[in-house]
């Protein structure tokens, strides 16, 4: 993914067009993030039709050479112990009407060579939902 610019700088770049969620992760494009210390990421979600209160499950990855990926990672410490853990990050469209759609914004640090977002959808019965990515380099 090539940064584009407008007449204000950077302008986000489409790297998951209107794609059909499964129960699987799905990856976006890779965006190519050297030099940049933070992105930004605008995801639309749109619930499929006659569904409510599905999820949309994404994870941030990264990697130094395009070839080997590393999901992000947290550590939290339970009884004295710090138990590493994949972050999923989650999203309950509970307040969208049926077919509706919703939009997030999300600053995300890169300090890698590439990023891409894998994502997914929460068993929806019987349509999928949608998203759209984009991604904003530059805004650091």
């Amino acid at each position: 993914m090539s940064q584009e610019y407008g007449a204000r700088g950077p302008v986000p770049v489409t790297i998951a067009n209107d794609v059909t969620l499964t129960t699987s992760y799905v990856d976006s494009a890779v965006v190519q993030a050297a030099g940049e210390a933070i992105v930004t990421v605008y995801i639309k979600y749109t619930q499929g039709s006659g569904e409510s209160s599905n999820n949309v499950i994404y994870q941030f990855k990264f990697s130094p050479d395009n070839t080997n990926w590393y999901t992000e990672v947290d550590s939290p410490v339970a009884t004295g112990a710090a138990t590493v853990d994949k972050v999923e990050h989650t999203y309950t469209a509970d307040t969208l009407p049926a077919s509706g759609s919703d939009y997030l914004r999300i600053r995300v640090p890169v300090c890698d060579q590439y990023f891409k977002i894998s994502f997914k959808e929460s068993t929806p019965t019987s349509n999928a939902g949608t998203v759209n990515i984009k991604v904003q380099k530059g805004t650091s």
